[in-house]
């Protein structure tokens, strides 16, 4: 899409990290957990959609770090995800 706006990953890398300051207060525990989650997620090669978003600036920073865990897998991981749930409910049932 030639009128998509991407941001350069550096600049994005310092939005993310000033809104995981301003979420936190500072460097915390919850801020450290919080900075290894949302590195693994978006250098994830499974999942390249969260990081093209981000660097579209269809996710803003803060509401980046404000995403759970489940909130930033693919879609193809939460479909998966869904899948196994309802696999597992059906051995619930037929095991009750």
């Amino acid at each position: 899409n030639p009128g998509l706006v991407k941001m350069k990953p550096a600049a994005v890398g310092r939005e993310i990290e000033q809104a995981l300051f301003l979420k936190y207060g500072g460097l915390s525990r919850e801020y450290k957990a919080k900075y290894r989650s949302l590195a693994f997620n978006l250098k994830s090669d499974g999942n390249p959609e969260l990081r093209r978003r981000v660097l579209a600036k269809d996710i803003s920073a803060s509401e980046l770090c404000s995403y759970g865990p489940q909130e930033m897998v693919s879609h193809e991981e939460r479909e998966k995800r869904k899948a196994m749930a309802a696999e597992k409910d059906k051995l619930i049932v037929i095991e009750q």
